[in-house]
């Protein structure tokens, strides 16, 4: 077995918050599906009702801005999280592996998410949505 390469404390901290803002991600994409506000931005992506803030709120457009919003905030924790490990982990083959398993799933998921609201949600794009975010999650996890 060869030496293991210690993480810094912040880059632990950084991994974490990725996990944790991409299970956010997870649960606001549930509340979308149940509180039917998949569609509260209406068929505009990335913008909300044709506009980056909208000036109308009620509840689906709030949940599905929120979604949107908690994306994004995942988005940036995940990329910079991936930076400094494949940085400081360079010979790590675990670390790229997991890290890029997370970068293409959450982008696959992004895309899927974007292609369901053009789509209206057709019920194919949805599950695969929902498998990538998974995938997404375990990469940045593991």
């Amino acid at each position: 077995m060869g030496a293991e390469k210690t993480v810094h404390p912040w880059l632990k901290r950084l991994a974490w918050s990725a996990v944790g803002t991409i299970f956010v991600v997870n649960l606001m994409g549930f509340l979308d599906t149940i509180t039917d506000s998949a569609l509260g931005c209406g068929q505009d992506w990335p913008l909300c009702s044709g506009q980056m803030i909208p000036a109308q709120w009620n509840l689906g457009r709030a949940v599905e801005f929120g979604h949107r919003g908690m994306v994004t905030l995942a988005v940036v924790l995940a990329v910079s999280t991936a930076v400094w490990a494949l940085r400081s982990q360079r010979r790590g083959r675990q670390v790229t592996v997991l890290t890029t398993v997370g970068l293409v799933f959450m982008g696959a998921q992004a895309g899927l998410g974007a292609l369901a609201v053009v789509f209206v949600n057709p019920s194919w794009i949805l599950a695969f949505h929902f498998g990538c975010s998974l995938l997404a999650l375990a990469g940045f996890f593991c």
